[in-house]
């Protein structure tokens, strides 16, 4: 009865250590491996969505149609939510360069917040860009970065360029011009037009 006895304690003993064990395991490396950590947002592109008509894709603002902007150096971002998440924190650097020692932003937006406009980039510089989805449990809970790559996700990366842009003389003022001329209405393309046909001190320049 004794040896009986000392056998149930002893698996009663194991199956304590192996449910306190994976316990240990969720919360490990600062939740690395933590079952409760959210799930990963993803920036819309084409890469992720397979579909190069998205009306909402990632892109210069020009270019992005629901965009309340029209600048050639802004970028216009859109991702996926995640549920759960009570936040989304938003990085950028330039191509090339040290994510913390180089950062041109680093922000919080809310959880009902799916887009955001960068405004008043340089010209004709790749900026890279990360999103994170936050947990109100803490930081152990956060998703993993999206656009920083691990390694093991070769697509988990988003680098959008801004235009280049051209000047040229009007009269008496130096006008910039984006790089692609269609990027004018016709009616303003024509008064451009005109005004360099009227000025014969209107000199193209780039």
């Amino acid at each position: 009865m004794k040896k009986y006895t000392a056998y149930i304690m002893a698996l009663f003993a194991g199956a304590l250590f192996v449910l306190s064990g994976c316990k240990d395991d969720d919360v490990v490396d600062g939740g690395e491996y933590n079952s409760e950590r959210l799930f990963m947002p993803m920036f819309r592109m084409e890469e992720n969505t397979n579909d190069n008509s998205d009306p909402y894709a990632c892109a210069i603002a020009s270019k992005a149609i629901h965009s309340t902007s029209n600048r050639i150096n802004d970028v216009q971002l859109y991702w996926y939510g995640v549920k759960g998440a009570s936040g989304y924190r938003i990085r950028c650097k330039v191509q090339g360069t040290d994510w913390d020692k180089n950062s041109v932003l680093d922000t919080i937006v809310g959880p009902e917040v799916l887009e955001f406009l960068h405004e008043d980039l340089q010209y004709s510089v790749g900026y890279s860009y990360a999103i994170q989805a936050l947990s109100s449990k803490g930081d152990a809970y956060n998703s993993k970065w999206y656009g920083m790559g691990d390694g093991s996700h070769q697509k988990d990366y988003m680098t959008i360029t801004t235009e280049t842009v051209m000047r040229c003389r009007v009269f008496s003022g130096w006008k910039t011009l984006p790089s692609n001329p269609f990027a004018f209405t016709s009616t303003t393309r024509l008064n451009l037009l005109q005004n360099m046909r009227n000025s014969s001190k209107t000199v193209p320049r780039l």
